[in-house]
């Protein structure tokens, strides 16, 4: 058995241009995947970019929306989003808050 601390074990804002109202806590980074919570407060976003690997997206509390390639899906708690590779994609909210995790498959990078 093997404890470690998280990479970034506070919360810190979310500081890429185009981000407005996130907090960020990277808990996990191996050579498959880096795990990330995000909270969300009321009217907050991500700019919309690509990456080259699969993101899963998991509402842990509260609601907000998802888009991938233009379509918008609304996100509640208990549910989750695939973001396919390589396709732009962003998270928002409006009048209510979210947690979510992240999962991003870095391990496709290495194909």
């Amino acid at each position: 058995m093997e404890k470690k601390a998280f990479p970034k074990a506070y919360w810190h804002r979310l500081a890429r241009d185009g981000c407005v109202g996130i907090e960020a806590r990277v808990c996990l980074i191996d050579r498959r995947s880096v795990t990330a919570m995000l909270r969300l407060g009321k009217n907050s976003r991500t700019d919309i970019h690509p990456a080259p690997y699969d993101i899963h997206v998991l509402c842990i509390d509260g609601s907000g929306f998802a888009t991938s390639a233009g379509e918008v899906v609304e996100q509640h708690s208990g549910e989750s989003v695939l973001w396919p590779k390589n396709e732009d994609h962003n998270i928002y909210t409006e009048s209510s808050e979210m947690t979510a995790i992240m999962l991003e498959h870095v391990h496709q990078l290495q194909k």
